[in-house]
């Protein structure tokens, strides 16, 4: 990749992830990806006055491999959000004249056909999307079909980069792009609930606002039973006014030691659930160049560990 990338580029400089910062040749550097110091002193030395724009190819989520467990989504944190939001930090840190590309890399994180392979890349969906909100930054998603980059591919995408869409993805040769269609309601009731009306739900963060608010939904079809799941807090107004028909678990289900446990007690009781609804989550909002990649990670755990 980086032969044909001098064969179009100025200047082609490759950083490695690492420790501190070493300039091992004038174009070649090692770097801790979540310094933003370290990082605006890079870019300081690349994005000059005199530079009118700079690509950046992040490709660090392409480095997460192996099954999906606890390890491969802190290692997509840390590749996917942290070290971009730690990139942005340093961009929006000095005024800069130079026009930044962001092309942020994955491989198997959208479901275009058949099975996501790497769901917990798809957290760059949200910083693709956050990342020109904030700053005067172009940025592109690239969802490849294995780890490893097809060279002529990418080289014919970042020459073109001024009309592709912000989130793409490449399959068989071909470029994909999600498209909104407009769909029409269904003809009758029968066809827009297709829920089983009866049945065990079990909603996990259901006193929060989007939880307790599908709760009421399910709770309209008399059959139906709600488990509502939450780390703490006491059973809404709302949902105790159903009585037996909902009962309140507290379990954390981040905690991934305690939750098989919580899990055989809870197929005990009520044996197979007719449906599962995932609304747990910790507002933890802030702009980029206020993050905490500790903070987030800590709010996300319920959303990301909780998949599990």
């Amino acid at each position: 990749v980086l032969e044909h990338l001098n064969n179009v580029y100025q200047r082609v400089v490759q950083v490695r992830a690492g420790n501190g910062f070493k300039r091992h040749t004038p174009d070649h550097f090692e770097l801790d990806p979540l310094d933003t110091p370290t990082l605006t002193r890079l870019l300081d030395e690349l994005a000059v006055p005199a530079l009118g724009e700079l690509d950046w190819v992040h490709a660090l989520p392409l480095s997460v491999t192996g099954p999906v467990n606890e390890q491969s989504l802190v290692a997509a944190q840390w590749a996917g959000l942290d070290t971009v939001s730690a990139l942005m930090q340093a961009w929006g840190q000095t005024s800069r004249t130079t026009a930044l590309r962001l092309w942020l890399m994955s491989w198997q994180a959208c479901p275009v056909a058949g099975e996501v392979l790497r769901p917990e890349l798809a957290a760059l969906a949200g910083i693709t999307e956050v990342v020109p909100q904030e700053y005067p930054v172009r940025c592109h998603w690239l969802d490849w079909p294995t780890p490893r980059m097809d060279t002529q591919q990418l080289m014919a995408l970042l020459a073109a980069s001024a009309s592709l869409p912000r989130r793409m993805a490449i399959r068989d040769g071909y470029l994909w792009q999600p498209r909104l269609l407009a769909s029409p309601l269904p003809a009758s009731a029968a066809l827009a609930n297709r829920l089983p009306m009866d049945g065990t739900f079990l909603i996990l963060g259901g006193t929060g606002g989007i939880g307790r608010t599908l709760a009421e939904h399910l709770l309209q079809a008399p059959q139906r039973r709600i488990v509502v799941l939450s780390r703490g807090g006491e059973m809404p107004a709302a949902l105790a006014a159903y009585g037996g028909r909902v009962e309140h678990v507290r379990a954390d289900i981040a905690d991934l030691t305690r939750w098989p446990a919580v899990l055989d007690q809870l197929t005990c009781r009520y044996g197979r659930m007719a449906g599962v609804v995932h609304a747990a989550g910790v507002g933890a909002g802030s702009l980029i160049r206020q993050r905490d990649a500790r903070q987030l990670g800590e709010a996300m755990a319920s959303k990301t560990r909780g998949m599990l």
